[in-house]
């Protein structure tokens, strides 16, 4: 071996050596890069046939559904088949759609912990007797004033409730004149010790106005007797005293709770009687003492949720 290496140094010289191993670099170089070459090609078919079998399958589905077959839009164009035949303006659009929703959901979910939403529809509806407005209560509204009544204090058999009547009845078919079958009056007050008479110079033998009123907001309402404070989470609609009629009249009557500071009706002292409204006062024996307290004048609230 070393005497052909000797041979052909000596004929073709240094510099022909070097001219022969770079033309051989050359030669590997190019077959190097034609096999970089078949490589890519293969590839690309590989590619293609993966692409046309997608599409094969794209139409298969689709003639199923055309069939009747069930299938949902996620498997018949699969997210990697509608990239490819989406241009990239429409995916970039597509994207921002579906992300500023999420970001605006975000947002509002970030600011609902800041901002108390109201948990009732509102509708529930109650009496302020004594008042000829409701309470100063954003969420509430009044639905009308008017006048409380009732029966005749000495008449046995009458009806016991107590009403808001309008200030301008409707009239139906009637007849004038009296058949002493049934009949309603206005209520007065008969007691004006302990209320608040910021509303009212006098209130004994003047008549009682009322209003009707109605929550925005809360649901549920009830009469609380013997507390001018709801419990819990129940909210103060008003507070004030327990009313009801004479134990020794003869006519039933309900209680009521007056508002704590009442109104008198415009018209004035009148003494005509009617519907007669006194404090009531709690007896100690069937009542618990001494949580009750013998002749003391039982408060009132009307709580609202």
């Amino acid at each position: 071996m070393t005497n052909h290496t000797e041979i052909i140094m000596s004929k073709i010289g240094v510099r022909g050596l070097v001219s022969l191993m770079g033309l051989v670099m050359i030669v590997c170089l190019a077959v190097l890069q034609m096999k970089s070459l078949a490589d890519l090609q293969e590839l690309g078919l590989t590619v293609a046939a993966m692409k046309r079998n997608e599409e094969n399958n794209v139409e298969k589905n689709m003639d199923n559904i055309g069939k009747g077959g069930k299938m949902n839009r996620d498997t018949v164009y699969g997210e990697d088949i509608e990239i490819v035949r989406t241009p990239k303006r429409e995916r970039r659009r597509r994207a921002v759609d579906d992300i500023e929703p999420a970001r605006a959901n975000a947002s509002m979910n970030k600011n609902d912990q800041h901002i108390h939403t109201p948990t009732g529809t509102g509708g529930a509806v109650y009496t302020r007797w004594g008042r000829t407005t409701c309470p100063d209560d954003v969420y509430t509204e009044m639905v009308y004033s008017g006048i409380s009544g009732g029966s005749y204090y000495d008449h046995t058999g009458a009806a016991v409730n107590t009403l808001c009547l309008p200030h301008e009845p409707i009239w139906g078919t009637y007849t004038d004149g009296l058949e002493n079958q049934a009949f309603i009056y206005g209520a007065e007050y008969h007691d004006h010790t302990l209320f608040k008479l910021t509303n009212a110079e006098a209130l004994l033998y003047h008549n009682m106005p009322c209003a009707v009123c109605r929550s925005t907001l809360r649901t549920s309402t009830f009469m609380l007797p013997a507390r001018n404070r709801c419990f819990g989470d129940w909210h103060v609609e008003y507070h004030g005293y327990l009313m009801t009629g004479h134990n020794a009249q003869k006519a039933s009557t309900d209680y009521i709770c007056v508002d704590q500071a009442p109104e008198a009706d415009p018209s004035g002292f009148r003494t005509e009687h009617g519907r007669l409204l006194y404090r009531v006062e709690s007896i100690c024996g069937s009542l618990p003492c001494p949580q009750y307290m013998q002749g003391r004048e039982l408060t009132c609230a009307v709580c609202s949720k």
